[in-house]
Formats: C-alpha cells, sequence, structure tokens
C-alpha cells in the first residue's frame, strides 16, 4: 500500500480557523507586530507551496453561515477553500483520484500543535 501524505502546516502566532467545511479563514485581531504568518503545503505534492496572508488574499474565496449546533448561534465563515490550495500544490482530485493516489489523505497542523486529518477525496 502506498500512502500519500500532503501536510498542512499554520505557523502563526494569530488565531486561525480550519472549518470541517474544508473553509480556510485566517481572522485577524489587533495585537503587536507577529511573526509572518504562513501555510506550508507540503509532502506527496507535485508543487509544494507556501503561501502567506497577502497571497490568501489573492485567491478566490467563498462564504459560508453555518448554525453551530452547540450554541445554536449563527457563524460565518469566509476563505480560500481547500481544495483550491491543494489543486495548487497538485494534491490529486477528482478524476485523478485513482488507484494508488486513493491513499492520499491531508494532515492539518496549526502553530499550536491542533491537527487533524483529510481524506483528500472529501478535503
Amino acid at each position: 500500500m502506498v500512502d500519500r501524505i500532503a501536510r498542512i502546516t499554520l505557523r502563526a502566532t494569530i488565531s486561525a480557523a480550519l472549518a470541517m467545511t474544508a473553509m480556510l479563514s485566517l481572522p485577524v485581531r489587533a495585537q503587536a507586530p507577529a511573526p509572518a504568518t504562513e501555510l506550508k503545503i507540503i509532502g506527496g505534492t507535485s508543487s509544494p507551496q507556501i503561501v502567506d496572508a497577502a497571497d490568501l488574499k489573492k485567491m478566490p474565496r467563498k462564504t459560508l453561515t453555518v448554525v453551530n449546533p452547540h450554541n445554536k448561534k449563527t457563524e460565518v465563515y469566509e476563505g480560500v477553500p481547500l481544495e483550491e490550495l491543494l489543486h495548487r500544490a497538485g494534491v490529486p482530485q477528482g478524476e485523478q483520484l485513482r488507484g494508488p493516489a486513493l491513499a492520499t489523505y491531508v494532515v492539518a497542523e496549526a502553530g499550536d500543535g491542533y491537527r487533524v486529518v483529510f481524506f483528500a477525496g472529501r478535503a
């Protein structure tokens, strides 16, 4: 069995949210200057990417409105779809996701150590 991993690493001192709907958002709070925020898409990709906040602002964005099942409040997320980021990195999608590529998965890891795994066919 061939393991294919696309690892996404977000290093920042600002808070970051990765919605389970594969929307990526980088909310920014007023604070002292922080180290540059970057998003790395590495490992198992044909075109590894390092993306910063300025790059994300230039990419197509989507808005998603959901009701939080815990507090019943409406929440709005906006950002670059994870699918777009993986496409730019050359991660197999759609018709390319066949044979050994079916073993592709994504590990999203935040600077604080939080991790989540996505099957590439669902990212």
